[in-house]
Order: C-alpha cells, then sequence, then structure tokens
C-alpha cells in the first residue's frame, strides 16, 4: 500500500502522475483496480491503523519510511522501514520507491 497524503485544497492531478508512473496504460488500470482510498481525520496512529488493519492482511509484510505513526505497525505486522530522515532509502529489498 502506497501512501499519499494531501489538503483538500491541494490541486494534484493524481490520474495524471500515476499514468507517468507506469510503463503502459493496461498497468496502470491493472493497479487501480486494486487500489483503496479512505478519507481519515489526519494522519496520526489512531486515525491511519485502524483503516490499515481493515484492508490490509495480518500476514503481510508491510515496508514503510520511519514515520512516528507507522511505528505501531510492528505490533501488528511484519514491518520494516527505511530512515527517510537519515537520508537512507532502500535497506536490501526494504524500500517505498514502488507502488
Amino acid at each position: 500500500m502506497e501512501t499519499f497524503y494531501c489538503k483538500m485544497d491541494f490541486k494534484f492531478n493524481f490520474l495524471d502522475e500515476l499514468l507517468n508512473t507506469f510503463d503502459s496504460e493496461q498497468k496502470c488500470i491493472d493497479f487501480l483496480e486494486k487500489l483503496i482510498c479512505s478519507v481519515v481525520a489526519n494522519t496520526q496512529s489512531e486515525s491511519l491503523i485502524p483503516v490499515i488493519r481493515k484492508y490490509i492482511k495480518q500476514d503481510a509484510i508491510v515496508m514503510t519510511d520511519d514515520w512516528r505513526p507507522y511505528r505501531i505497525l510492528q505490533n501488528h505486522y511484519q514491518h520494516s522501514f527505511v530512515y527517510h530522515q537519515k537520508k537512507q532509502y532502500v535497506i536490501g529489498n526494504i524500500h517505498t520507491n514502488t507502488i
């Protein structure tokens, strides 16, 4: 699951940007068929974790950055993360660079 946060007044053409990340329109369509979007009150753990637990299977391997609200994920999943604050973006096969 890839996350994208924005304020409601932020003008961002998500579909155009998404199409630019795939090498074919069909791959983009395949991705969109699996996409889950949810509006949350804020980006803190108490808002995010219930949504994550609702849609992500218990046996999933979850990879995130080191953002503090994600730390609780290790209580529910096999959770690995990279330290973006330390400019670390890949540790072996752990990264957040692809959807």
